[in-house]
Order: structure tokens, then C-alpha cells, then sequence
């Protein structure tokens, strides 16, 4: 079965490699039964010669390369070199069968049979005229044998040639069959390829539907999220125009404007950060130096909401990373933790190594997470209070996947909830 593409695919090359292997190993596997059958029935059929015994030599090393060039096989093969391919192996291993079969000693020589391969092999390769024609060289060749045979250990005997040409009758019937067997096998073949290639063309669809859908809801949450601020800025702003400077109410509603322009400008900063995150500048960080910096950033609001942090590491050494968005991700973490935090409450920051990388866990204690709210928590936008973002958690782990690592929620237990962002490759 060629393909017929310029160029094979990896699994185009994948098959062809199978295929080939298991009809060269089946050679070998045949060449060495009739071997035996020959020794064994040595008192009748003769001591195999030295000739027939270098031949099957050649023709095993022969085959032995040929399998391991195909095991070899990496890059992808045009569909001219793997027919150039399949006409020489299919000569060459109907010639060694001749010559083999030439070399039994002996008129109904079994060694015949090897014909039977080749023909098998050229039905998976070609069409029915490449099969008939390898089928009518094998029975011409059959004949040649005999008629060689008979000219060195005359007089012929027809009987001779009369299974001769039954031998060759098999060979048609049995390129007929298995031709029409592989013919089969090419045309399901085909028929899961589209089945295949529709499937792949449905989840495109798919995935463009949902990234639609996706989009409709990132655009309704925005929409959400600013429309609160704005207003709140558009209602004190009026009250504003309506009240003298040194009204009271106008100062308060100047604090309101401002207060929902911060608002405003967090928003649309994590919101910037998680849509248009840059690619990282990696440097080579000490690990217990940027925890401890980034456990003093955060303790001011620690302090603030009544918590405290510790820092806990097992793990020392270097991590690659960039620096301001390791910081950040780390932050949004442990300000997560601390507004999770029970009251007076401790939030733990830490890191571990495990083969291969690095995990820097925040852990604080409290109740554990709904499911209904796990399976949402690196959602944009999606928050359970009343005045995040829902971006915190999302820009965490976009910038761990930007550095080839993740953010995950490693424990979710009454009074232990753990979150850990590993980092791949991390040095000791």
C-alpha cells in the first residue's frame, strides 16, 4: 500500500515500517522453518550442501539489514523512494528464493514456497497487475529451476512439471486473494482516514465555536466589572456638578470618584496582564531570597487584614525565572491566601523540590473549597468576593505556564488549603 502523497506522514512511515518489518521477519521466520524441515529429513532429502547453506546465510543477512535499515527510518519518505523501494525488495527476495530453491539438490525441492513471500509482499505494495506480474516471474521462475534441475540430472519427468505448474497456479490464486485482502485493507483504510479527517475538521469547529462562546463571556464580564465603577464615577460626578467646592457631599463624592478610578485602573491593569502577557525575561533568582521578598512585600497587608506570614522552605539552590513575574504571581497567591484567611490566622510560603522541578506552595487555613467553586477558580473574572477581580488566580497561572510550569490547587481540606505553582528545571 503506497502512499500516494509527495511526501509520507509520520504515520504513513509508522505503517510502512510495520508492515515492512513483519513481512521481513515472517522471510526469516519461513527460511528458517524449512531449514529445519531440510535437516530433519536429512536420510531422505540429502545433507543440506555448503552452497544452499551460504545462500540461506546471504539471504538471512540479506533480510537482517533490510530490517534494521527500516527500523533505522526516521524522516519522512516521498512516495517515489518507497516504490523504488518495494520493486527492489520485491526482486531481490524472489530472486534469493530462486536461487535457494535452485540450490535444494534435489527436483521437489520445498524450498519453492519462499516464491509465496514475495507475492504476499507485492499484494500489500501494488496493484493487481504489479501482483500478477510478480506471480507469472515466480512461476517462470519455477519452471527454470526444474528445467535447470533436469539438464544436469536428466531424464525429466513430467510428472515433474505437472506439479510445477500446480505450484504456479497456487501462486496466482494466492496473489489474487491476498491482492484482493489488502485491497480491502486500503479501502477501510481510507475510510477511517476521512472518518479521521472529518472528526478532526468537527472539533476545529468546535474549538472555534467555543473559543466564540468564550470570548461572549470574557466581553460580558468586562462588560460587567467596568459598568459598576463607571457608574458609581457618572452618579458622584453629577452630585458633584449639583454641590458647591466646599460642600461636604462633594468631598465625599470626590473620594468616591477616585476610589472607583482605582478600582477602574486595577481592573484594567489585570486585566492587561492576563490578556497580553509578555514572554519572560528569565534570570537565574536565589529561591529563598524571593521568597523572603516576597513574603515583606505582602505583610503590610497582612497586618492590615489582621494575618500573618511565615516563610517555610525545604528547597535552596536557583530558579530561572523572571523576576517581576514570578513576584507577581507569588503575590496574587498569598493576597488569595490572606483574604481567605481566618482571623488572625497564619499564611504559610514555602517551596519543596520533586524530579525535575520546583513547587512554591502558599497554604492557609479555613474552609475548604466548594466543588461547585474549584472548578471554576483559574476562570477570568470569576470571584466569590464582593470586590475582586477574579483576575488573580488567572494571571497566576498564565505567567507559571509562560515558564513551563502550572498552578494548581494541591490541598483542599478543612483547615488546609494549599496552592502550589511549580516551576520546571529548577538548579540546586
Amino acid at each position: 500500500m503506497l502512499p500516494t502523497s509527495e511526501t509520507s506522514s509520520d504515520a504513513d512511515l509508522l505503517s510502512f515500517r510495520r508492515q515492512e518489518s513483519s513481512l521481513t521477519v515472517l522471510g526469516l521466520a519461513v527460511l528458517a522453518a524449512l531449514l529445519v524441515i531440510h535437516v530433519g529429513f536429512s536420510p531422505m532429502l540429502g545433507v543440506p550442501s555448503r552452497k544452499i547453506l551460504w545462500m540461506i546465510g546471504a539471504s538471512f543477512l540479506i533480510q537482517t539489514l533490510e530490517l534494521l535499515v527500516l527500523q533505522g527510518l526516521t524522516g519522512p519518505l516521498s512516495a517515489a523512494q518507497i516504490r523504488r523501494y518495494a520493486w527492489v525488495s520485491v526482486w531481490v527476495k524472489l530472486l534469493l528464493a530462486f536461487a535457494v530453491a535452485l540450490l535444494g539438490g534435489f527436483e521437489d525441492s520445498h524450498y519453492s514456497v519462499l516464491m509465496v513471500l514475495p507475492i504476499a509482499a507485492a499484494a500489500f505494495r501494488f496493484r493487481l497487475a504489479g501482483v500478477l506480474s510478480v506471480a507469472t516471474a515466480a512461476a517462470i521462475l519455477t519452471f527454470v529451476e526444474l528445467w535447470l534441475y533436469y539438464r544436469r540430472h536428466p531424464p525429466a519427468r513430467l510428472l515433474e512439471f505437472y506439479e510445477a505448474a500446480t505450484l504456479a497456479l497456487t501462486y496466482f490464486v494466492v496473489a489474487i486473494v491476498v491482492s484482493n485482502l489488502a485491497g480491502q485493507v486500503r479501502r477501510e483504510r481510507a475510510l477511517v482516514q476521512e472518518s479521521l479527517d472529518a472528526l478532526e475538521r468537527t472539533k476545529d469547529l468546535l474549538v472555534r465555536e467555543e473559543k466564540l462562546a468564550a470570548l461572549g463571556r470574557l466581553s460580558s464580564a468586562i462588560a460587567h466589572e467596568i459598568r459598576n465603577p463607571v457608574a458609581m464615577i457618572a452618579s458622584s460626578a453629577r452630585l458633584m456638578a449639583e454641590r458647591r467646592p466646599d460642600d461636604p457631599v462633594a468631598g465625599e463624592m470626590r473620594g468616591i470618584v477616585l476610589a472607583e478610578a482605582g478600582r477602574l485602573e486595577k481592573l484594567t491593569t489585570d486585566f492587561l496582564s492576563y490578556a497580553h502577557l509578555r514572554a519572560p525575561t528569565k534570570k537565574e533568582l536565589s529561591l529563598s531570597d524571593t521568597l523572603a521578598y516576597v513574603a515583606d512585600v505582602a505583610r503590610a497587608r497582612a497586618a492590615e487584614l489582621g494575618r500573618t506570614i511565615r516563610v517555610e522552605s525545604t528547597a535552596d539552590g536557583h530558579v530561572h525565572a523572571d523576576p517581576s513575574q514570578l513576584y507577581q504571581a507569588l503575590l496574587d497567591l498569598i493576597v488569595n491566601a490572606l483574604e481567605a484567611c481566618p482571623d488572625e490566622g497564619t499564611v504559610t510560603l514555602g517551596s519543596s523540590r520533586a524530579p525535575g522541578r520546583v513547587v512554591v506552595f502558599v497554604e492557609n487555613p479555613g474552609d475548604p473549597i466548594p466543588p461547585e467553586t474549584t472548578a471554576r477558580l483559574f476562570e477570568p473574572f470569576f470571584t466569590t468576593k464582593p470586590r475582586g477581580t477574579g483576575l488573580g488566580l488567572a494571571v497566576a497561572r498564565s505567567i507559571a505556564r509562560a515558564h513551563g510550569g502550572d498552578v494548581t490547587l494541591g490541598r483542599n481540606e478543612n483547615g488546609w488549603i494549599r496552592f502550589e505553582l511549580s516551576l520546571p528545571g529548577a538548579e540546586g
